[in-house]
């Protein structure tokens, strides 16, 4: 019977692993790029995007 828990074990170590990868992914798409010259009209550059 211990392979049960192994199998549950292992199974929710892997679906942590894709959850975690996920949520980076979401987070990193928030980010935008902060370009290095000022707008045209002098409007504010904003620092993330929600």
């Amino acid at each position: 019977m211990w392979y049960f828990a192994w199998i549950l074990g292992v199974t929710a170590a892997a679906a942590i692993a894709v959850i975690n990868v996920m949520w980076y992914e979401f987070q990193d798409g928030l980010m935008v790029a902060v370009p290095t010259h000022d707008q045209p009209d002098g409007s504010q550059i904003p620092d993330r995007v929600v």
